[in-house]
C-alpha cells in the first residue's frame, strides 16, 4: 500500500482518488500517508475511515492525534486522543497526551527529555506553542 500511495501521489492523485481504489481502505491509505509525512492528507484519509468504520482501534486515533499536532491543530489532537479512549495501550496513549501537552506549552521540554530519551523522537522537532497562544 505504501508504494502504491507514493506512486499515485507522484502522479498527482488526490486523496479521493486513492480512496476510490479497490479495495478502498482509508485506514491503510491514511497510515501510508502518515509514514510519508503527508499529515494533512493522512488526516483526510483517517477521517474517511472514521465515517465508514465505527470500531476503529485506539491506535488509529493516536496516529491521527500525532498528525494533527504536526499540523498545529492541537484542539483536534486532543479530541483524537480522547477518542482513543482507555483502550489505548497505556504507554502509547500517555506519550501522545504528553506530545499534545508539550505542543500546547503545558509540559516543559525538560520533562519530555527525562521521560523519553532517544526512542521517542517525534516531540523533538515540534516547537511548543505556549498555553497563552492556544487561548488556554
Amino acid at each position: 500500500v505504501q508504494e502504491l500511495v507514493e506512486c499515485q501521489l507522484a502522479l498527482g492523485a488526490e486523496v479521493s482518488e486513492l480512496l476510490s481504489q479497490a479495495p478502498p481502505d482509508p485506514l491503510e491509505i491514511g497510515a501510508a500517508l502518515f509514514r510519508s509525512r503527508r499529515y494533512a492528507l493522512a488526516v483526510q484519509a483517517f477521517s474517511a475511515g472514521e465515517a465508514t468504520r465505527p470500531d476503529l482501534p485506539p491506535d488509529h486515533f493516536l496516529a491521527k492525534a500525532v498528525a494533527l499536532v504536526r499540523l498545529g491543530d492541537l484542539a483536534g489532537a486532543k479530541v483524537a486522543v480522547e477518542s482513543a479512549g482507555a483502550g489505548a495501550a497505556g504507554s502509547a496513549r500517555a506519550y501522545v497526551v504528553d506530545l499534545v501537552e508539550f505542543a500546547r506549552g503545558s509540559l516543559p521540554r525538560e520533562s519530555l527529555e527525562e521521560r523519553y530519551e532517544e526512542g521517542h523522537p517525534i516531540w523533538r522537532d515540534i516547537p511548543p506553542q505556549g498555553a497563552e497562544e492556544q487561548g488556554s
